[in-house]
């Protein structure tokens, strides 16, 4: 009898398709714009909790402070959040950014952007990798996240660490922050045997592209 192993990408896989369901169902590719000319974090589309994940196994909040696989040599939890309007000067990179987090007792935590990469055919929009805090509590429940760039702050958008809820209230005047529409593609022609029902623009393909995987 052979052992097999299910290799890892297959199981992240799914999670990676619920992230693109979440991210079409919570409206980020069909409403309006968000007035800024500073960063913005994505949102859910009837709230500002954040459009967030695990940056390994694209699984959702709540998150584990700590994760007890090595993915990294410290086993701190990275989670990925989308942002918009990220527009560097030549030259600079991922140390141009800072982000941090305040929890319900009103104390603030750095938070290290490890990575900021715009996605691929949606380049008005970037994954952002942050680093948790080694001091953040490992069930501090809703925390608000805030990413800054070139000394402008983005809106704080919500992450549940151990149990979703509690924390601060939203910021005054916060409001949620869902994506624009994106340009619609050019309608493949159907293979035989196959139709295509256009849905509108579809997250599926530029993220699944960006993170390396194919359909081929």
């Amino acid at each position: 009898m052979t052992n097999s192993v299910t290799p890892f990408w297959r199981k992240s896989l799914p999670n990676l398709l619920g992230l693109c369901l979440m991210l079409a169902a919570s409206g980020a590719f069909c409403l309006a714009e968000a007035e800024s000319s500073g960063p913005v974090l994505l949102s859910d589309a009837a709230s500002t909790r954040a459009i967030a994940v695990d940056s390994v196994t694209f699984t959702r909040e709540p998150f584990a402070a700590s994760v007890p696989m090595k993915f990294s040599l410290d086993q701190r939890t990275r989670i990925m959040l989308f942002a918009m309007n990220l527009d560097l000067l030549p030259g600079e990179g991922v140390n141009a950014f800072t982000a941090e987090a305040e929890d319900g007792s009103h104390q603030v935590y750095k938070l290290t952007v490890e990575h900021v990469t715009p996605i691929k055919d949606f380049e008005w929009m970037s994954s952002v990798v942050l680093r948790l805090n080694d001091e953040l509590k490992a069930d501090a429940g809703d925390v608000l996240i805030r990413l800054n760039l070139h000394g402008m702050s983005s809106n704080r958008v919500r992450v549940a660490l151990g149990h979703v809820g509690g924390g601060l209230p939203d910021d005054v005047d916060s409001v949620p922050t869902p994506a624009p529409p994106a340009a619609p593609a050019p309608t493949p022609t159907p293979e035989k045997g196959f139709e295509r029902e256009d849905h509108g623009p579809c997250a599926f393909v530029p993220l699944i592209g960006h993170y390396g995987w194919s359909n081929q």
